[in-house]
């Protein structure tokens, strides 16, 4: 949506919840994800990302990778809330 945000196309990111919003799927995070085995590619995409291939924009491969950013990065936030939540009701229950 970052890439969006320009010119005649501003008006489009006006968000109500922006503090909601877990990551913007630039090129980075998902090459950080990839990186650390969090995104996995089918092996077509590997290729292309491997030789470093321009992606069309706003292409399948563009958006999959983007979509499955935002999933991850998502899952990951609610992993650690739920350990946070664990580890105070832990605490919680060990002062008592």
């Amino acid at each position: 949506k970052r890439m969006n945000c320009h010119g005649d196309n501003l008006r489009v990111c006006q968000f109500n919840d922006m503090d909601l919003v877990t990551t913007f799927p630039d090129y980075r995070v998902p090459q950080i994800l990839r990186h650390v085995d969090v995104l996995q590619y089918e092996s077509s995409l590997d290729e292309l990302v491997d030789g470093q291939v321009e992606l069309e924009k706003g292409g399948i491969d563009e958006v999959s990778i983007r979509a499955g950013t935002v999933v991850a990065v998502e899952e990951i936030v609610q992993k650690v809330k739920e350990e946070i939540i664990s580890s105070v009701a832990a605490d919680s229950d060990s002062e008592r």
